[in-house]
């Protein structure tokens, strides 16, 4: 669950609008510990693809993966390992989040609201969990 809230955390502080580099795919890493260069923010590093995050929740039973620029955006990815269901969110660069929950919801994040929206069921709301959103 920890993980869970760190990924969710870092797809909603990426929304600073910063230049992309040309040619770079949104699915770019987060900064790397070991020389703690964003990978992403370098002009045409792919190699960045490589090394995403992530973790397992014992709890949930849900492995959570995430590879997030600064300067690309990027995605985080919950599958439980039980059903193997998965919900999804893709962060842009503008700070825009979309997705799709563990019902199969596509649904939209606007930063300057700062409010969910359910696209499928037309509910919005300030916070909600990525698995099931604005359904309550």
């Amino acid at each position: 669950m920890r993980t869970f809230a760190i990924a969710t955390t870092l797809a909603v502080l990426v929304g600073s609008p910063l230049a992309a580099a040309p040619g770079v795919n949104a699915n770019l890493a987060t900064a790397r510990q070991a020389n703690n260069i964003d990978l992403g923010c370098l002009k045409g590093d792919l190699r960045a693809t490589k090394f995403p995050g992530g973790g397992y929740d014992e709890g949930g039973h849900e492995r959570v993966i995430y590879n997030i620029s600064r300067c690309t955006g990027g995605y985080i990815i919950g599958t439980n390992t039980d059903t193997w269901k998965s919900w999804r969110a893709d962060v842009h660069m503008d700070g825009v989040i979309t997705g799709k929950d563990l019902d199969g919801n596509s649904w939209r994040f606007d930063p300057k609201a700062k409010m969910y929206t359910n696209l499928t069921t037309g509910r919005t709301c300030a916070s909600t969990s990525l698995r099931h959103v604005c359904t309550q």
